[in-house]
């Protein structure tokens, strides 16, 4: 009898297109004691289409994945008490995937940028993970959409193996400046795809620091306070075929320093750099990297470099440049353009 059950019941499982190693959660119910269960299993918690409120933040351990039915799947973190929505308490995280669903903050979008009295209080986050001994590993984060969160969209340190592909990060990181849209640190081989990092009302879209070996490819960032991209103190990255448009910031495509060690052996190549306010593409304390293929126009300077060494230009179109400070710079091909408008542009 009880195998009898047992097979009927996964043939229900099959027929509702919900897998036997997957837990469906409806709107309504707890999420946390299905991500219990499947806990080190390889299993998957599975949200149903609705709006999830989260009071307290939900906790993944490894080797789980925690899914939705796309952008109709929304975690809500909680007016009341604002968590993070997701988090984790486990020390060696390893082999977590968080997909196909929308993270909202409890941020209201007409106080995005003048803070409201307890704003200081307000710091929830979509997803927030930190290992301080870089013991985390093989995280992806696939075709979310991040929105109104106080604090950064989304914040990770210490992790190895980590991809972002297909999301749209959109209005988070309200009150401070140093909060921003997404913001990596301490990671390696790391993926940033097909993603856009846009409207963040103070601060950066995609923010890099103190990494090793970070691709950025196919990426849109749009309409940003702050920088576009800025990477510091990292080495080795590939930064190519990204749009970056119209940001408010210091730079559209920023590479710099936090403590004079700055960014190395990086290859920024076929990005359209296009109307940021101030600079378009600018180098500072970079070292042995190649700038080719790019478009950089109608930016406030489209070109800047600062304490450039052994940085090679070719292929580039631009029109101004600036330079201070000590520079070792190659221009190959010349590479201004002189009389040319920029091409006004619209993001995809």
């Amino acid at each position: 009898m009880h195998g009898l059950f047992a097979t009927a019941l996964l043939a229900v499982i099959a027929l509702c297109g919900v897998a036997a190693d997957t837990i469906l959660v409806p709107v309504g119910e707890p999420i946390q004691p299905a991500l219990d269960k499947i806990a080190g299993t390889g299993g998957t918690v599975l949200l149903g289409a609705g709006v999830h409120c989260v009071t307290e933040t939900l906790q993944v351990a490894s080797e789980t994945t925690l899914a939705g039915r796309g952008p109709a799947s929304v975690l809500l973190s909680d007016p009341t008490t604002r968590p993070q929505v997701i988090g984790t308490l486990v020390a060696d995280l390893h082999d977590v995937t968080v997909r196909d669903m929308a993270l909202v903050g409890p941020a209201d979008p007409t106080q995005m940028v003048e803070p409201p009295a307890d704003a200081e209080t307000r710091r929830a986050m979509g997803i927030f993970m930190n290992s301080p001994t870089g013991a985390f590993r093989n995280i992806r984060l696939e075709r979310l959409r991040v929105t109104l969160f106080e604090g950064m969209g989304v914040h990770l340190k210490g992790v190895s193996g980590l991809v972002i592909d297909g999301c749209d990060f959109d209005r988070t990181a309200a009150f401070n400046g140093l909060y921003h849209n997404v913001y990596l640190r301490r990671v390696k081989d790391v993926r940033v795809t097909n993603s856009l990092f846009r409207n963040n009302p103070v601060g950066n879209g995609l923010q890099v620091s103190w990494s090793e070996d970070v691709t950025i490819t196919g990426n849109q960032s749009i309409d940003n306070a702050g920088h576009g991209i800025r990477v510091a103190e990292t080495r080795k990255a590939l930064i190519e075929g990204n749009e970056v448009l119209r940001n408010r910031g210091g730079a559209g495509i920023w590479l710099n320093t936090e403590k004079q060690i700055g960014c190395v052996d990086f290859t920024v190549r076929n990005n359209r750099v296009l109307g940021n306010l101030n600079r378009g593409i600018a180098i500072q304390n970079t070292r042995n990297s190649v700038f080719e293929g790019n478009v950089s126009l109608g930016n406030g300077v489209d070109f800047l470099f600062r304490n450039a060494f052994d940085v090679v230009l070719r292929h580039n179109r631009y029109k101004t440049t600036a330079e201070e400070k000590t520079n070792r710079v190659t221009f190959e091909d010349g590479g201004v353009i002189s009389g040319e408008e920029a091409p006004k542009e619209e993001a995809r």
